[in-house]
């Protein structure tokens, strides 16, 4: 019965094939006829879906061979135009915030057998060296 399903519906489009389904489901129409439709319909979306990403990536390597800096502008010019949507502030506090919270699962114990490190003894010196 496949065959008559493949012979019947070749080379149909993906609304020609929803408008169908849709027809056959509000019918009652054959459950193995329903399945062959849903399942032709997934197969012409993914089909279409790959080759679009395929082409797509196809195109920008040959832009890329051809004219390498123009293409590299252009794919990245609306990455480097953007503006964040933060401050340095908030940037700030939200990383503050982040890193000084304790969180029982993230605790590093130190194993026993480490040595313990004590305070330095002389206070660090931060200014330049003479020469």
């Amino acid at each position: 019965m496949k065959d008559g399903f493949d012979k019947k519906y070749e080379n149909w489009m993906v609304k020609k094939l929803k408008q169908t389904l849709k027809i056959l489901k509000q019918q009652l129409g054959d459950v193995d006829e329903i399945r062959y439709v849903s399942h032709a319909i997934r197969n012409c979306i993914t089909k279409t879906k790959t080759t679009n990403e395929r082409k797509t990536v196809l195109d920008t390597e040959k832009q890329l061979r051809n004219n390498f800096w123009k293409t590299c502008k252009t794919i990245f010019r609306d990455s480097i135009d953007a503006i964040p949507l933060f401050g340095v502030d908030s940037c700030f506090n939200y990383f503050q915030k982040m890193l000084t919270q304790i969180n029982e699962y993230r605790k590093y114990v130190t194993p026993k057998w480490i040595p313990i490190i004590h305070d330095a003894s002389t206070p660090f010196d931060e200014s330049p060296p003479n020469l």
